[in-house]
């Protein structure tokens, strides 16, 4: 599954999506982007909090990609179903 969304909640909206469609060993795509998650706080927290938040919903990440200087503010996460979603 890929997502490339624009929202506070993008996380959760990945997650409900894999689980929805998705069953122990897919893989995920998701584009962070910390600015439409909160545009004060610091970038790493923004992207920590996302990190842990997909961590413990099942999903192993297996590769983060910074995007910067193409895109400012983002990274990219390929994540792995490890557990049956509920």
């Amino acid at each position: 599954m890929y997502q490339d969304v624009a929202q506070s909640n993008q996380s959760e909206i990945f997650y409900e999506n894999l689980r929805t469609f998705c069953s122990f060993g897919a893989w995920g795509m998701i584009a962070i982007k910390a600015r439409s998650i909160d545009s004060a706080k610091d970038v790493q927290s923004i992207y920590d909090k996302e990190i842990t938040y997909l961590d413990n919903h099942g999903l192993e990440i297996i590769e983060r990609v910074d995007l910067e200087p193409l895109e400012k503010d983002h990274i990219f996460l390929i994540v792995r179903v490890t557990e049956e979603l509920r």
